[in-house]
């Protein structure tokens, strides 16, 4: 895809893991860092990106608030965070939180076009 010139990449995937803090990181670090390498694994610079969090019902608020966290400082340096939604679930039907992404990058003007 194009737009004005600049070929785009677009990647989306969905995060499921639990505990959501794991030794090394976190659903939120993995979202983002997923989500950047799939782009730039398709020859794009990583533009920015939406999250899709979708949150058990009674998630304690220090476990959303240390994601949110961990997803601002993944991305910080590396994508703009263009829009974040996070509607509620049912009591244990999310194992506490699920993420999903999408993101978009450039593809850089030197790699060959995929048809």
């Amino acid at each position: 895809m194009s737009v004005n010139g600049t070929r785009l990449a677009m990647t989306s995937d969905s995060f499921v893991v639990k505990p959501a803090a794991f030794p090394g990181g976190s659903i939120g670090e993995l979202a983002v860092n997923g989500t950047v390498n799939d782009l730039a694994h398709a020859g794009a610079k990583p533009l920015a990106l939406t999250v899709s969090m979708i949150l058990e019902e009674g998630l304690h608020s220090s476990v959303l608030r240390e994601e949110v966290e961990a997803i601002a400082a993944a991305a910080l340096t590396r994508v703009e965070i263009a829009g974040w939604r996070y509607p509620g679930g049912r009591a244990r039907a999310a194992d506490g939180m699920y993420l999903c992404t999408t993101g978009i990058g450039a593809v850089d003007p030197r790699r060959p076009a995929r048809h």
